[in-house]
């Protein structure tokens, strides 16, 4: 059974729920329904969270995530073999041939509440490598993937292109605090961080 997993500091096997300041700590059984979990923390956070800020699709399944602007799918370099590696770590792109499942799914995952918003990893189903912010290039960050840690780097939080309309979000960085997105207009890009903007290569569909 997919399950969504909940940062908690509480004890294993407690199913006590609680609220600590901004951050939600939250441990449920293991064999809670898919989705369940979720909708526990979106009902009880919402004092911490803003209106409508927690994503559908943070909900333990695969997603297909693809760039409006250029129509490439979100995907990782060597997306046909297990080529990455933590030390020379292969960047994000935005990719339109030949991408197949499950190179181009992506669970949302380790889902936390910060400062009035929904924090998450984001996972690629084929490696199993997580997005973090990576070197620079082009004079601004890119976006690679990393073994998945719970550092503060893996920490990804969604904006719907319209308020409350989730088909169609962006993905910001936590640490960087900048948006994930092509670095240009065409076909294949790689991606970059860049101040938050509004046009349409910084938002991304995501299946439902």
């Amino acid at each position: 059974m997919n399950s969504l997993r909940i940062r908690t500091a509480l004890p294993a096997g407690l199913t006590t729920l609680l609220l600590a300041g901004s951050a939600l700590l939250l441990s449920a059984p293991a064999d809670a329904a898919p989705g369940e979990v979720a909708r526990l923390a979106h009902a009880l956070d919402r004092e911490s969270a803003q209106p409508g800020a927690y994503p559908p699709f943070v909900d333990g399944r695969q997603h297909v995530i693809a760039n409006l602007g250029t129509r490439g799918y979100l995907i990782h370099e060597f997306w046909s073999a297990p080529g990455c590696t933590d030390a020379v770590p292969c960047r994000l792109q935005a990719w339109t041939g030949g991408v197949t499942p499950p190179a181009n799914e992506w669970y949302f995952e380790d889902v936390q509440a910060r400062n009035g918003y929904i924090w998450f990893r984001m996972r690629n189903s084929k490696s199993n490598k997580c997005a973090v912010p990576g070197g620079v290039a082009w004079a601004l960050p890119t976006a690679v993937v990393k073994t998945c840690s719970n550092g503060d780097e893996f920490l990804w939080r969604a904006e719907p292109e319209r308020s409350g309309d989730w088909r169609t979000a962006k993905f910001v960085s936590y640490t960087t605090r900048r948006a994930l997105k092509p670095f240009g207009t065409t076909l294949n890009e790689f991606l970059v961080l860049n101040d938050d903007g509004n046009s349409s290569n910084y938002y991304w569909s995501v299946s439902q």
